[in-house]
């Protein structure tokens, strides 16, 4: 009689896991998302910048946050590059957008850190094609 966890029930348990990472990471990915969204409305309407984004002139937003955020993030703050990240994905560049996502983790974003390790799972763990 074989008592414990086999190897295949040992792998997908490792992949409920990662899975429920996954899940979880897409969640704040969201709240994020969302949380950029409502500043941008606030800027918009006259408001201040949210914590952490780069100074941005209201005229010709996103472009002009993404210049002074480039500025910054070549200056190794993470936070920056992780702007210079979420404005490419914005203005749909997503492998630009990759490679600043990268540069904002090596920065030691904490954000970046968990999103990259998040793009980085294997397809057969997060279900992707």
């Amino acid at each position: 009689m074989d008592v414990g966890l086999s190897h295949d029930n040992v792998d997908a348990l490792t992949r409920h896991d990662q899975l429920s990472r996954n899940a979880h990471l897409r969640g704040i990915r969201v709240a994020l998302d969302a949380a950029d969204a409502d500043a941008a409305r606030v800027r918009g309407a006259g408001g201040g910048c949210p914590a952490g984004a780069c100074p941005a002139d209201h005229d010709g937003w996103p472009h002009t946050e993404l210049a002074r955020c480039v500025q910054e993030a070549e200056k190794g703050r993470g936070d920056a590059a992780r702007r210079v990240a979420e404005l490419l994905e914005l203005l749909d560049r997503p492998k630009d957008a990759a490679v600043w996502w990268h540069r904002a983790a090596v920065s030691g974003d904490r954000d970046a850190k968990w999103y990259v390790a998040a793009l980085e799972l294997p397809d057969s763990l997060t279900g992707s094609a």
